[in-house]
């Protein structure tokens, strides 16, 4: 039978049943049980069984079994943009829960012969979700997650929203005697650092004072800029030519070569931070080719220090800044910073093997005595940070640091204040004993926006968290700036390896 004759059969056929036809629309509101199940079904109700058969073809067409699908599901904290899969029914269709789409109500009904449907809108019809009908699908996910949780949170819009914390942190600018204002443990920091910013104290090789004069041309007056080369923390003693130590290499070897390298790294750096800026570029990129390379070369000399990004370290719940209801939720919205220095203590590796001698037995024995008290948390808090991102399970953060473009300069400190009241939360929990004895330790917080870098601390004054800033380092504009900031970044390393190391041997060891 051809296409042409198929249309007069089905045609007589609706005009036989029409009579005995009748057109029903439920609506069923779902439960939490059953989320996926379709809001709306169709009844059709008639005295005819089935329709006649066809005779296009003497065979049954069956439709093939669908294979195993897959279901997506939302991440447990509420994180929409993370996707996990889980094997379902064959007689299952896979819906996403982000992206579930209501029917269209104010779409016009579907003609059917021989009556028509009253059109529905929206306020005659009852709701088919839990909820407003227009709700976004990133709402319903936060809400879902917050159902999960049982915690309401609360979003960090000012600092103001930091004083509802169960441990509030407080912020102070810096007067005009600051080092009274801080801690003893990090008065001889703040003290070094700010010579460095004010004078630029011996920032800068003497071997390479030529060139930077042709750059600079005022430096042919500084003479206090410029260190001497005994005192340059890169230089390494010439190899004699007749002691070549093999495998060779084309590092930099006497300090001529290594401050030559410097000023070309540093100015590529500095070209590069022009070219985001006047791009508008990302915070990763500023991150990638900027930042990231200014730390590894400052602290190239520190063995025990790290640089550690952690664009993608986020707070463990059992450490999330709480606020007991106020400020309208429980639990402060987590955030995250870009990087943090670490006490990087053999070589990350929570215990020492037999017969590996990378790491001195001092680094060992520490680090043994971190992991040991890590692994006797409960589960969910195995880490000696707020965090349990791998690299920074074991390495105790001793800075934490946010960058900014010059486009987005709100929410740094906001960003910093949260992430580091987490981390003493984690310190009261992990070594009790030893902050009732020793205290905590001060925090230096480096805050970068654009080309500007700034510095603060972060003090425990037992029932509350003081944050002191800013100082305001230098930049990566001009050469000089550079130049200022590498020498502050190792200052703050020597301090991580010194001032902080001995407090973390105190509170784990003693």
């Amino acid at each position: 039978m051809t296409g042409l004759s198929v249309s007069p059969f089905i045609e007589e056929w609706l005009d036989a049943i029409t009579q005995n036809f009748e057109f029903v629309q439920t609506f069923e509101q779902p439960s939490n049980a059953t989320p996926k199940k379709r809001a709306a079904k169709f009844e059709y109700r008639h005295s005819m069984t089935t329709p006649p058969p066809s005779t296009l073809s003497g065979q049954s067409r069956r439709r093939p079994a669908s294979p195993t699908k897959w279901q997506r599901f939302e991440s447990e904290d509420g994180n929409n943009g993370e996707i996990g899969w889980l094997e379902g029914n064959d007689d299952q269709t896979p819906r996403s829960n982000v992206s579930q789409r209501l029917p269209n109500t104010n779409a016009p009904p579907i003609p059917f012969r021989g009556f028509s449907v009253p059109s529905i809108t929206p306020s005659q019809s009852p709701s088919l979700v839990s909820g407003s009908s227009n709700q976004s699908p990133s709402v319903a996910g936060s809400e879902r997650s917050q159902a999960r949780s049982g915690r309401t949170k609360s979003p960090v819009k000012s600092a103001n929203s930091l004083w509802a914390l169960d441990l509030p942190v407080i912020y102070t600018p810096m007067g005009d005697d600051a080092v009274q204002m801080l801690p003893g443990d990090v008065k001889d920091l703040f003290r070094s650092i700010e010579e460095i910013t004010m004078d630029h104290l011996e920032v800068i090789p003497s071997e390479i004072r030529k060139d930077v004069e042709a750059i600079i041309p005022r430096a042919a007056r500084k003479d206090d800029w410029f260190r001497n080369a005994q005192k340059s923390p890169a230089a390494h003693h010439e190899t004699p030519e007749d002691e070549t130590t093999y495998p060779r290499s084309h590092k930099p070897q006497s300090p001529l070569d290594i401050s030559l390298h410097e000023l070309d790294l540093l100015r590529d750096i500095g070209n590069k931070s022009k070219n985001c800026e006047i791009r508008a570029c990302a915070e990763v990129t500023w991150n990638m080719l900027v930042h990231q390379p200014l730390f590894e070369h400052a602290l190239a000399g520190h063995a025990t220090v790290q640089a550690e990004p952690a664009l993608t370290a986020k707070i463990m719940a059992p450490f999330s800044p709480a606020t007991s209801g106020r400020g309208g939720g429980r639990v402060i919205e987590n955030k995250m910073v870009d990087f943090c220095f670490t006490l990087w203590l053999n070589e990350g590796k929570p215990r020492q093997l037999e017969g590996d001698d990378s790491a001195s037995s001092t680094d060992a024995s520490l680090m043994s005595a971190i992991a040991n008290r890590v692994w006797a948390q409960p589960p969910d808090a195995q880490s000696v940070n707020q965090t349990g991102y791998p690299p920074l399970q074991f390495a105790p953060i001793a800075c934490n640091i946010e960058t900014k473009t010059s486009t987005a300069q709100q929410g740094g400190q906001l960003q910093l204040s949260v992430w580091t009241a987490a981390w003493y939360q984690r310190i009261l929990k992990l070594v009790p004993d030893g902050v009732a004895q020793h205290g905590i330790i001060t925090l230096p917080l480096l805050h970068i926006v654009g080309h500007d870098w700034r510095l603060s601390f972060a003090c425990w004054r037992r029932d509350r968290i003081e944050i002191v800033g800013e100082l305001a380092l230098g930049d990566t504009r001009t050469l000089l700036g550079l130049y200022t900031l590498v020498a502050v970044v190792r200052k703050i390393g020597d301090w991580v390896a010194t001032d902080y190391r001995r407090w973390i041997e105190k509170v784990f060891l003693e």
